[in-house]
């Protein structure tokens, strides 16, 4: 029964909706149509004939003449063969006997009840076929929400993400102030501060040589995107295997992120600890250097009877200033401390980025799909 496609069963029973469904295009404006005649569909039956069709259909006279009712044409389709069964036989002067005028009539109704019968069965056939592709677009339709909800809450998982990013670089930028503000009478740790601000120097240039590859990589990712979207028809199974892992990816990078986040935060603290620590134990080291130097100058302006007791204060003035010599040892794990954040900032920064080409990944995946 089905010798056409769903589209034209959809417009010989005149459903508009269909086509509105499947081109998502604004519903037509439902208008009166024209009276037919019975010269239109006289002419129309004879134009068919003439294409090599013996028993033209009401639906074909109705696609040929652009306007009209099925029930109007049908009935004047009748009248028409009715005419026609009551002409003149070719040859004689008498019409055709009433009887067999009768039966040509109830043969033709039948006929044409038959062919009712069939159109109203694919009527209901393309009813059905408009059911299963309504309830598929409304199926469509809720994927597609619940795709942009769960990436509403990775977008919001990400903001918060980068709030409590921005809380410890702001921390961050607080512990160096006061490190440097600790530091600058001492000329040693200065030219240190010049060596680590050139190994960040060089960080910063690592840094934008994996940016750039890490932008490479995304234009590789847009162009296999593009093959797979030209390829779409042919792969569609592909295509949504590639949906699934994307999401999968997503839900990794996430995992992954908050990890990160996590360990570099313990890690922080515990640096901030030891960074803490050290200051204290510089600042208690400077102490005690100034106070041994006071005693030694009070030793100096005492009489020779006090010189044991200047030697065994100069002795532990060695002593501490042998400690004193530390202070460069722990400035330097500081600053292996500062260059190991930084390392901790570009890995997070990386992670960031292939998060958002994943998620640009997806998106236009939800697009394509939504395309086709």
């Amino acid at each position: 029964m089905r010798s056409s496609s769903c589209e034209d069963l959809l417009e010989k029973s005149h459903i508009p909706i269909y086509r509105y469904l499947i081109t998502g295009s604004r519903r037509p404006a439902l208008s009166r149509p024209a009276t037919v005649t019975l010269e239109e569909v006289r002419a129309a039956i004879e134009t068919l004939k003439a294409q090599g069709v013996p028993d033209p259909g009401v639906h074909r006279i109705r696609a040929l003449i652009g306007h009209g009712s099925v029930t109007t044409i049908n009935k004047l389709k009748h009248q028409i063969r009715a005419e026609e069964l009551n002409r003149v036989l070719p040859g004689t002067n008498r019409r055709m006997p009433d009887p067999i005028t009768d039966a040509a009539a109830r043969l033709w109704e039948d006929l044409n009840a038959e062919i009712d019968k069939i159109d109203q069965q694919r009527e209901a056939e393309a009813r059905e076929e408009l059911a299963k592709l309504e309830a598929r677009h409304a199926q469509t339709i809720s994927e597609k929400e619940d795709l942009a909800a769960r990436l509403v809450k990775v977008e919001e998982a990400l903001t918060e993400a980068q709030t409590q990013i921005a809380h410890l670089t702001e921390e961050r930028d607080q512990v160096t102030a006061q490190r440097d503000a600790g530091r600058q009478d001492n000329r040693v740790l200065k030219e240190q501060v010049a060596a680590a601000k050139n190994e960040r120097d060089h960080a910063i240039e690592q840094m934008a040589t994996l940016s750039q590859r890490a932008a490479e990589r995304e234009k590789e990712l847009e162009r296999q995107i593009d093959t797979i979207h030209n390829e779409r028809l042919q792969e569609r199974a592909r295509a949504e295997a590639e949906h699934e892992r994307l999401e999968e990816d997503v839900r990794r990078w996430r995992g992954m992120f908050l990890e990160i986040q996590q360990d570099m935060k313990r890690q922080l603290e515990a640096r901030e600890t030891d960074l803490h620590e050290s200051q204290q134990r510089i600042k208690t080291l400077e102490g005690e250097l100034r106070e041994l130097r006071t005693a030694l100058e009070a030793v100096r302006t005492e009489n020779a009877e006090h010189r044991e007791h200047r030697a065994r204060l100069e002795q532990a003035l060695a002593d501490a200033a042998s400690r004193l010599q530390e202070i460069p040892t722990l400035q330097q794990r500081v600053e292996q401390l500062a260059q190991e954040r930084d390392s901790f900032d570009a890995s997070l920064r990386q992670c960031r980025e292939e998060l958002a080409a994943n998620r640009a990944a997806l998106a236009h995946k939800s697009t394509r799909k939504k395309k086709t």
